[in-house]
């Protein structure tokens, strides 16, 4: 076939049988490239970043990307192993925060188990076997017995020994400690309960009077016979705190029965052991127990604190689980108990709770006092009758020192309703393996997708160009028929310029489809391009995934909308450290007398108005009936005798009520000064009475002074320097002599408490007990509290917590 002048230009049909011949990758069309097989196709192929340079002709430029490559896979590698470390080290971290109670929420009180150090009760032991018909030298004999077993003498483990006392060796084998001698003769707590009266409660908790009904009682580990205070064990109520403070808390008045002690040269201890502790956990009270000592008022102020551990091993335990069996569980033999223990881990989760401990004198008249009126009842008991007795034949010396030996006023209560949470938590989970969020994370990731987007991109350009060969396969039609050529490949060259390569632009349905076919085609969502796939297997495979995924989203988004609604926090710990040349503002100090009127002021008062001894007896009777709350103060005859004690002014001019007019003064309570001596210094210069201010406690009537308070324009005193001397030095008589008998309040010293000017002062609530006779040492340190409430109310820092003291 031939034509002059009608050749053909046919470079298009060229260009279209390239197209055709090569592959779509760009690298693959370039027209020098050579065919390449195993390792080269691979560098070629993969989206590892230079690696197509490993098969360049250039050795420099192919050494260079090798040695690049190879260092950040041996990198990656490092990272993947240290990481991989890191976790199996366990690693976590502790966050505190504080959970603030609502006002009409209660915090369960805890449990407080007590144990006389005592073991045996040597009077009950002598007055069991005098019943039985022994012997006073047979008895002697058996003490002394008993006292080598306490001791852990040799001695005791003789035939003789055994053989005269034998319930020292005596151990039931169905763990029933009844039986046993620390069981029968160890102290009674309905004994070491003092009695009551009606202005006298030896237990009471919120206000209300409790009993030896309240406790339950264990065996200690030592063979301390114990007893737990609401213990709420076989189905007992747990009591709850509605307030902070003392009148909210627990109040204990005991008798240690010291002239029962068996003499014990292993513990020489006097007193009783105490241990504050969550119900569920077992009281090693032996072990962690606190001290208390007769002859003293002790204030214990506690806080609730919340500990979640993480184990070591990942073993994650129930929160309810106990620390070794309750002290109600008897246990046969002691190898029993030991291997219950080893069994009964550590719980993740368990309560305990932080205390601080203060220290007062008593009034020992005022216990002698009732004492007195309790042998002279009617209606106390022959046990309480046999106990007291023989005070009736004590000089006031001897009752004095009976108080000293024997009685123990102790008070437990919540110095604030808040929670304290310590939580450790891991630093990573296992999932953290995985995500993009954590470091090995990204490079575990990367590695997966790298791998996957290499067999995918290889999937993906094999169907592309199975498309693009059925799509333009072609014919070449050439005729004179008008001097044309008809060439379908040109068309299909230039429809391949103008579109792109994309796989969703190739498809031969791409124009015919419409609506949700086309979404899916065109949206970046992944996956939604095979929802119209001819493949049914495939489709269903790519809807649930996109299903599933969209699903967790959504329950992500939720989860993090519900977190975010339950105002979490964190609390978060700093430390300033003042410049050397910054002075720090010296705290407001509120001391209060553990005597609400001085007596002798009092008397004085009266007695320069004439007042004879009579009436004068019969006013300071009255008072005490006040004091004491009791029902009698509010007949008739005592209004118009004592009608002082009922003025409440109308204006809250508080100067002329009798806690005003007759409580102690601090001008009387500083020592005197002299040259080498001062009774009140601060940054060690002297002050004196006005630098307090006075005011009256809310509660109990108490007339107290405020050191520094910045009131009524006085200035705000600072110090320069930490230290003693630096600080706040006070010296001061109680006038303890002056001391009206108080049966509710039987304390003697002062109650101090340390707060801001602008924070009021519920001192005889939170305060301090100071006793006479001791030199005290008290070490402060500032804290600064900002907290975000729920509401997320940012409450100013400066706003105070309560009404100022002279507000």
């Amino acid at each position: 076939m031939g034509c002059e002048n009608n050749t053909v230009d046919l470079q298009e049909v060229e260009d279209a049988s390239r197209l055709k011949r090569n592959s779509i990758n760009t690298r693959d069309s370039h027209p020098q490239r050579p065919k390449v097989e195993g390792w080269k196709t691979f560098a070629q192929d993969t989206t590892l970043h230079g690696a197509r340079f490993f098969s360049t002709d250039n050795v420099f430029r192919r050494f260079v990307w090798i040695a690049a490559v190879s260092g950040c896979a041996f990198f990656c590698i490092y990272q993947v192993y240290s990481f991989l470390g890191h976790y199996y080290e366990r690693p976590f971290g502790t966050t505190i925060t504080v959970d603030i109670r609502d006002d009409n929420t209660d915090l369960p009180f805890p449990a407080v188990t007590l144990c006389n150090f005592n073991a045996l009760d040597k009077r009950r032991y002598i007055n069991y076997y005098l019943t039985h018909n022994y012997s006073k030298e047979i008895l002697d004999k058996k003490l002394q017995d008993l006292v080598l077993m306490i001791r852990r003498s040799k001695a005791v483990s003789t035939e003789e020994v055994r053989n005269r006392t034998p319930e020292l060796f005596y151990r039931p084998e169905v763990g029933d400690e009844t039986e046993m001698s620390q069981w029968m003769f160890g102290h009674q707590i309905e004994r070491m309960l003092l009695p009551n009266s009606p202005r006298f409660s030896s237990c009471s908790i919120n206000g209300l009077q409790c009993n030896e009904d309240n406790f339950t009682s264990s065996l200690s580990a030592v063979g301390f016979k114990c007893y737990t205070f609401n213990s709420a064990e076989e189905g007992g109520l747990l009591l709850k705190a509605s307030l902070a403070g003392r009148l909210s808390g627990l109040s204990l008045r005991l008798n240690i029965e010291r002239d029962s002690y068996i003499t014990n040269l292993l513990s020489p201890a006097v007193g009783i052991v105490i241990l504050i502790h969550d119900q569920k956990i077992y009281p090693p009270v032996e072990e962690f127990g606190i001290a208390i000592q007769p002859g003293m008022s002790t204030f214990c102020a506690i806080k609730r604190r919340k500990v979640r551990k993480t184990d070591r091993q990942r073993v994650r335990y129930q929160a309810d689980q106990l620390t070794s069996q309750p002290a109600s569980v008897k246990f046969g033999t002691s190898q029993e108990r030991t291997e219950c223990e080893k069994e009964c881990r550590e719980p993740c989760e368990h309560v305990e709770y932080r205390t601080s401990f203060s220290y007062s004198g008593l009034q020992k008249d005022a216990y002698i006092e009732h004492f007195m009126s309790i042998l002279n009842d009617n209606a106390t008991s022959a046990m309480e009758l046999e106990m007291y007795r023989p005070l009736l034949n004590m000089t006031e010396e001897e009752k004095e020192k009976f108080i000293d030996k024997n009685i123990i006023s102790l008070d437990i209560f919540f110095e604030d309703l808040s929670v304290e949470i310590i939580e450790q938590k891991p630093v990573f989970e296992i999932w953290a393996l995985t995500v993009p969020s954590e470091d090995f994370g990204i490079f575990f990731t990367l590695i997966v997708e790298t791998a996957a987007l290499n067999r995918n991109v290889k999937t993906i350009l094999t169907e592309y160009s199975n498309i693009l060969i059925e799509r333009n396969s072609f014919s070449i039609t050439m005729g004179y028929e008008n001097n044309t050529v008809n060439i379908q490949e040109e068309e299909d060259a230039t429809r391949l310029q103008r579109n792109s390569i994309s796989s969703r632009d190739l498809h031969p349905q791409r124009q015919e489809v419409e609506g949700w076919k086309t979404f899916a085609q065109d949206t970046t969502l992944h996956g939604a391009r095979f929802f119209s796939t001819d493949n049914v297997f495939r489709r269903l495979v790519w809807i649930v995934a996109v299903s599933g995924c969209t699903v967790f989203c959504i329950h992500q988004v939720y989860n993090f909308v519900g977190h975010y609604y339950e105002r979490p926090f964190g609390t978060k710990i700093t430390v300033d450290i003042g410049d050397d040349n910054t002075d720090l503002p010296f705290p407001a100090v509120t001391l209060c007398n553990l005597n609400a009127l001085d007596k002798r002021r009092y008397i004085n008062y009266y007695v320069t108005h004439n007042y004879s001894k009579e009436i004068l007896d019969k006013k300071l009777q009255d008072l005490a009936l006040m004091i004491r709350r009791s029902k009698e103060v509010s007949t008739e005859e005592v209004r118009n005798r004592t009608p002082e004690l009922f003025h409440r002014p109308e204006v809250g001019d508080e100067t002329e009520m009798s806690q005003w007019m007759f409580g102690h003064q601090i001008e009387r309570m500083l020592l005197p000064n002299s040259p080498h001596f001062s009774s009140c210094s601060i940054n060690g210069l002297q002050c004196n009475a006005d630098n307090f201010t006075s005011s009256l406690s809310a509660l109990m009537g108490f007339k107290c002074y405020t050191f520094n308070s910045a009131e009524e324009g006085t200035p705000l005193l600072k110090t320069s320097s930490a230290g003693r001397l630096s600080g706040l030095s006070l010296r001061l008589n109680i006038e303890r002599d002056s001391y009206i008998t108080n049966l509710l309040s039987p304390s003697v010293g002062i109650i101090i408490l340390i707060h801001d000017q602008k924070t009021y002062s519920p001192v005889e609530e939170f305060g301090i007990a100071i006793q006479p006779g001791m030199s005290t040492f008290c070490a402060i340190k500032r804290r600064k509290v900002r907290k975000t409430d729920r509401q997320r109310i940012r409450k100013q820092a400066d706003q105070p917590t309560s009404q100022p003291v002279g507000g």
